[in-house]
């Protein structure tokens, strides 16, 4: 089993999902706002913030493939 990821790692995790959130925006999606990187870090073994989890629970596969491709995730 891999060792868990370090702070240093974890706030990278962080820094690619903003990312990742903004290009969301970009596509018109409404993305719950992040929470600080402390609150990140505290939460990433049990279930950190993910900016894909705000898109909506009907999205087509279609769509759903083609956000992956334009804001793929980290």
């Amino acid at each position: 089993m891999a060792p868990p990821p370090s702070e240093e790692e974890i706030a990278q995790i962080y820094e690619e999902l903003l990312e990742v959130a903004d290009c969301l925006r970009n596509e018109g999606y409404d993305i719950a706002p992040a929470p600080s990187l402390e609150a990140f870090v505290d939460t990433y073994e049990t279930g950190p913030w993910h900016p894909y989890l705000s898109l909506p629970d009907d999205l087509s596969a279609s769509e759903w493939d083609r956000l992956e491709r334009v804001c793929p995730q980290p």
